[in-house]
């Protein structure tokens, strides 16, 4: 049995709610991604990948694996014969 867990958006207030999912920090979800401190960067401020942040502005950035797959089947490229 899966459990959900919820987390509320500090800025409008909606709520997310996630199955039991691995959180990767910024480091686990470049290596994951096997890109570079920048390319994530610009794909979170291009909103591509969902990203959460924890506390204030100081705060660490958190990423749900299932966010993370999820962008790489939507990016796929499929070859044709």
């Amino acid at each position: 049995m899966t459990t959900a867990t919820s987390i509320r958006c500090p800025h409008c207030q909606q709520l997310f709610y996630h199955q039991q999912d691995q959180i990767f920090n910024t480091q686990e979800a470049m290596e994951f991604l096997r890109i570079g401190r920048t390319k994530l960067w610009a794909l979170c401020k291009a909103n591509a990948l969902q990203v959460y942040r924890l506390g204030d502005n100081n705060g660490g950035l958190r990423f749900f694996r299932s966010d993370l797959v999820a962008y790489l089947r939507a990016n796929q490229v499929i070859n044709k014969p």
